[in-house]
């Protein structure tokens, strides 16, 4: 409940520093952080269509956070070969980077496999902190166009068949890594609020 809850109409993911340490899955160290995400598991996966989601962050300039609207593979109706993964990522917000979101597709970029693109011809998309933005994805078979507030900042024609498959929906508040790392400063607890998320075929 500290993490994932639900009050005054929206969804309510937070990150938090504990005082004694967590045992993590998958391997990792034991960690003072916890954080909250959701997604629709083995419940829902589509592909193509039209994926969007109101969403406001935490208000911060000190770097350590990251929240994130994405799509990944149902692993029931496909194999996921990592890092090349078809992952779809509508939406990437770092404080450290506070006015902008950073939409990013994980597939093999001129016969590179694992490559991390930010989207052909994509630029920053202007999602300032603490207000809501609504994000949007439109994929078909043969383009990806992502928007924030109606402006198209990522419009990508590749037609990659590493994002040629059924991909579920997930929302994500954690901390970031690498330049984005928490910090003493790091704004905790912070809280990723969604107001809703609406996918047409």
């Amino acid at each position: 409940p500290q993490t994932v809850s639900v009050s005054g109409g929206a969804l309510h993911l937070s990150v938090l520093r504990v005082n004694t340490p967590v045992t993590c899955p998958h391997r990792f160290a034991p960690s003072f952080f916890e954080a909250g995400s959701v997604s629709t598991y083995h419940l829902f996966s589509q592909e193509y269509g039209r994926f969007e989601a109101r969403i406001m962050v935490t208000p911060s300039t000190s770097p350590g956070l990251n929240e994130t609207f994405w799509l990944y593979p149902d692993d029931r109706y496909s194999t996921i070969t990592k890092p090349d993964t078809g992952e779809i990522d509508i939406s990437q917000q770092f404080s450290s980077a506070p006015a902008e979101s950073d939409p990013y597709l994980h597939y093999a970029a001129n016969g590179l496999p694992g490559s991390t693109v930010l989207g052909t011809n994509a630029a920053n998309c202007a999602a300032p902190r603490g207000v809501w933005n609504t994000y949007d994805l439109v994929w078909t078979p043969t383009s990806i166009t992502v928007s924030v507030n109606g402006q198209t900042c990522l419009v990508n024609t590749s037609a990659s068949a590493t994002l040629d498959k059924r991909e579920m929906l997930a929302l994500t508040q954690a901390l970031g890594t690498g330049g984005d790392a928490a910090t003493a400063a790091t704004t905790l607890p912070s809280t990723m609020s969604v107001d809703y998320v609406r996918v047409w075929k």
